[in-house]
Formats: structure tokens, C-alpha cells, sequence
């Protein structure tokens, strides 16, 4: 899957057009893009005479989705993390949070410990 960040469309433009649009920014056909699925939608109004939305889409593509990023200069296109790899990196950051706690108590004991030694 690849993420693509900054699709913009007027706020007359409809959002089937997302796909052409991510097409283009992935130098591939429409065809090739076999799925799309919003995650961010937002609307740029910091120049008032041109509001537009922007999107963040996930695409998956038929072919090398590494080969395809490979020859894309943007720093808005990434290759999606997949959800088993988020899961492990979340379950990581619990663990290493869980270690950080234990070691702190054990610090604290330790310290507690050498106080009632020194009695």
C-alpha cells in the first residue's frame, strides 16, 4: 500500500477525480491503481481566493509497489506501514514503557535497600 499526502481538488471537483490525481503522482495509469481509500480529508483556506480540499489517500497499485516508489522525488509518497508492523512497533513501545517502569522501581528498592543497610 502507498500513502500518498497533498492530493488537492477544487471545491467543485469531484473526489473520483483522487484517482487520476494519484495516478499522476505515481506516473502510472488509472488502471493500474486497483484500490483507494481516503484517510485524511481537510480544506485549505489560507488563501482565501483559492479554498480547496487536500487529501491524503492509501493506494494499492498492480505491480512493484517498491519499484514504483523508487522512481517518485516526493517526500508526500511513502510505502504504508503495514498494520501487523504497527502492531509490533506499538507492542514494542509498551514493552520498552513497561521495562522503563520496572527499572525505575528496582532503582527505587535498590536505593531503599542500601538506606536500611546503612542503619
Amino acid at each position: 500500500m502507498i500513502r500518498i499526502g497533498n492530493l488537492k481538488l477544487s471545491l467543485d471537483e469531484r473526489e473520483e477525480l483522487l484517482t487520476k490525481k494519484a495516478a499522476r503522482a505515481l506516473n502510472i495509469s488509472p488502471h493500474d491503481i486497483r484500490d483507494l481509500h481516503i484517510t485524511k480529508k481537510a480544506v485549505d483556506a489560507r488563501d482565501k481566493t483559492n479554498v480547496h480540499f487536500v487529501f491524503s489517500v492509501d493506494v494499492s497499485v498492480a505491480g512493484d509497489e517498491k519499484k514504483i516508489l523508487s522512481r517518485i522525488r516526493r517526500g508526500d509518497i511513502t510505502l504504508k506501514p503495514r498494520d501487523e508492523d504497527m502492531m509490533l512497533q506499538t507492542r514494542l513501545r509498551s514493552s520498552l514503557c513497561l521495562i522503563s517502569a520496572i527499572q525505575t522501581i528496582l532503582m527505587s528498592m535498590m536505593a531503599v535497600w542500601r538506606g536500611l543497610n546503612h542503619l
